[in-house]
């Protein structure tokens, strides 16, 4: 049948061009993007799976680098109680070479002065972006002995959640510039009470430097109001049997003044021992929690590799596949084409009946 008020055949072979025109549509934006998933139209799932996906990316990629910079700040602080070792050794030998009756203490005292004023550089220089963990003043305001260091990120019930780790620093503050007393002693009290747990490493270290027997013990004083407990090389010593004039703090170790006895070195030897092992274990700490970070920086890296995986599963176009596509649609639009003019060329029969 052919009718001059309706073409049923050009509508078909119309709405197959146009089937047509929107499929070769599609495949082309897929082939040119690479993506099949471009946006919630396509569909609203994936799309929604895969955006949430690179926002932890995006969240994962700061975590990376905010454990770097924490790391940076651990392998600084490790680095400088590393050196410190080193110096501590030297005062060490010196105390030991001082033992000697015929020894130079005057010349021995200038090794010591010398080993001493390298672990004041080295704490003060220990410093990453204005943070130093060796060198404080505990009572600058918003002073923590506490360092949260950025461990992980998670996502759990549709809630972003950060995971911290807290690193007690006050186990290796070398130099504490807290305010002191008016009147100044031989160990520069202070009415600050001490960091963290300084107060119990120093008793700890003076109980060490008091074994039975020995001629003198050590203490260090700490009491409501009053401290001599700074940081581990500026913490004030007493001694008991008392001697005059001489309390002492490792950074004012002086072996020259009179009645300085072998009983009175071989007591500085020890403490300087026990400050020297309390030292190792700050660095063996800080040496740990940078093979932490390390193993956590590495874990976030995989996480967004894993995560930039599952994204392209939901979202990537099969490049081959498409191309395949499009180049039959393509022929279906050609043919859809060839069609129309086909089923528009009937209404010419029409009218030829008229001529």
């Amino acid at each position: 049948m052919t009718s001059i008020l309706t073409n049923a055949r050009a509508l078909t072979a119309l709405r197959t061009l146009g089937a047509a025109g929107d499929g070769l549509d599609t495949a082309n934006r897929r082939v040119s993007t690479g993506a099949r998933i471009g946006s919630a139209a396509d569909g609203a799932a994936y799309w929604a799976i895969a955006t949430s996906l690179r926002g932890d990316n995006g969240s994962l990629a700061a975590l990376t680098d905010a454990i770097g910079l924490d790391q940076t700040a651990v392998d600084t602080a490790a680095l400088g109680l590393t050196r410190t070792v080193e110096q501590l050794k030297v005062v060490s030998r010196t105390l030991v070479a001082a033992q000697s009756e015929q020894a130079d203490r005057g010349k021995l005292q200038l090794d010591i002065g010398i080993a001493l004023g390298a672990i004041r550089s080295i704490a003060e220089s220990s410093a990453v972006g204005g943070s130093n963990w060796l060198s404080v003043k505990s009572d600058a305001p918003g002073f923590s002995a506490n360092q949260q260091l950025v461990m992980a990120f998670s996502r759990r019930d549709g809630s972003a959640n950060l995971t911290r780790s807290t690193l007690d620093a006050s186990q290796f503050i070398l130099f504490d510039a807290k305010a002191r007393d008016a009147s100044p002693d031989w160990v520069e009290s202070s009415s600050v009470a001490p960091a963290g747990t300084l107060a119990a490493i120093t008793q700890g270290i003076a109980t060490r430097a008091s074994p039975t027997g020995a001629p003198y013990t050590v203490s260090a004083v700490v009491s409501a109001g009053h401290t001599h407990t700074n940081g581990l090389l500026d913490t004030g010593y007493l001694l008991n049997p008392t001697v005059a004039g001489f309390g002492f703090s490792i950074n004012t170790l002086d072996i020259t003044q009179p009645n300085t006895s072998r009983a009175l070195i071989e007591t500085y030897l020890r403490v300087v021992d026990a400050t020297l092992q309390q030292v190792l274990d700050g660095a063996a700490l800080l040496g740990s929690t940078s093979a932490l970070l390390t193993a956590q920086r590495d874990f976030a890296r995989q996480m967004t590799a894993i995560n930039g995986a599952a994204i392209g599963t939901l979202t990537d176009a099969d490049i081959e596949v498409e191309s395949t596509r499009l180049k039959a649609l393509q022929a279906q639009q050609m043919l859809g084409l060839r069609s129309l003019s086909i089923a528009n060329s009937a209404p010419g029969t029409v009218l030829a009946l008229f001529n």
